[in-house]
């Protein structure tokens, strides 16, 4: 079976933020940036429980995950 994360489409209150994965993808940046809440969210699309954070609390509205399954296009919101 093949697998594969395309992107995470977050909706906030104040703007919509795409983020597209590719075969490989790094982030960095410093403490409270929202490195682990790209994880976070991700893991919630895919059937777990969200933690709300202070900065999801304050801004987040949804999000979906689109994946591609075989070659068949799946959206998790």
């Amino acid at each position: 079976m093949s697998f594969s994360i395309r992107q995470l489409i977050l909706n906030c209150k104040k703007e919509r933020d795409v983020l597209p994965f590719t075969q490989f993808n790094y982030y960095y940046g410093q403490m409270g940036a929202g490195k682990s809440t790209i994880a976070r969210l991700i893991d919630f699309c895919l059937g777990g429980k969200l933690e709300y954070t202070p900065a999801l609390q304050q801004e987040f509205v949804s999000a979906t995950l689109e994946l591609e399954i075989n070659g068949n296009a799946l959206l998790l919101t």
